[in-house]
């Protein structure tokens, strides 16, 4: 994978919408500021991440002995949970919401068993999940998730894109149709509309 550069892409913004090219750091035409623009290039990058999971993280989660578990600080969106039995069985955890929680397993807020049978991240802390039944054999947790992308800081300072170098144009476009589709004298829904599509 080829890194590419925040302030490249950038650049290729300000030439398709005739701004004075400068690596992105400045919008001369006052239409946009450099902190709009580089957050719809984090938005957009977040979204494709997760929409694709092209980049995915893998961490070891310590069973806490409680019905939540604390994710990693980069967590964004969880692919896949698994359970690792001390004795090397593998459980994959299957994803739910509490609804069917409260419906399936009428015990689950306390109930415990020899592993875990599901998990919820939804309705849960920041950064935590929630197992059921909470495990009693030793074991922990692996996760396999969609990690947040560092920030891109378009300063021209060398902030990279974190998405595979051939899927930097559908960043770039999205980063235009957020531009051109913003309320004020930018807007222009026919071309946001063209670079959204």
């Amino acid at each position: 994978m080829a890194l590419v550069a925040d302030s490249a892409v950038l650049e290729e913004i300000q030439y398709h919408l005739l701004e004075a090219p400068d690596l992105g750091v400045s919008w001369t035409d006052n239409l946009w500021t450099t902190a709009e623009v580089v957050g719809y290039a984090n938005q957009r990058q977040q979204r494709f991440l997760k929409a694709t999971s092209v980049l995915l993280g893998r961490a070891r989660i310590t069973n806490s002995g409680t019905i939540s578990q604390t994710l990693p600080s980069d967590w964004a969106f969880t692919q896949r949970l698994v359970w690792v039995d001390d004795d090397g069985t593998w459980t994959e955890l299957p994803r739910v919401d509490h609804r069917e929680l409260d419906l399936s397993l009428s015990t689950w807020p306390t109930g415990t068993a020899t592993k875990p049978q599901v998990y919820a991240d939804t309705d849960t802390s920041t950064l935590t999940i929630h197992v059921a039944p909470i495990p009693t054999n030793g074991g922990y947790f692996q996760i396999t998730y969609v990690p947040i992308a560092p920030a891109l800081d378009g300063t021209g300072g060398g902030s990279i894109f974190m998405v595979p170098e051939e899927f930097t144009p559908t960043i770039k476009y999205g980063i235009m149709a957020d531009m051109l589709g913003k309320n004020g004298r930018a807007h222009d829904p026919a071309r946001a509309g063209y670079c959204e599509s």
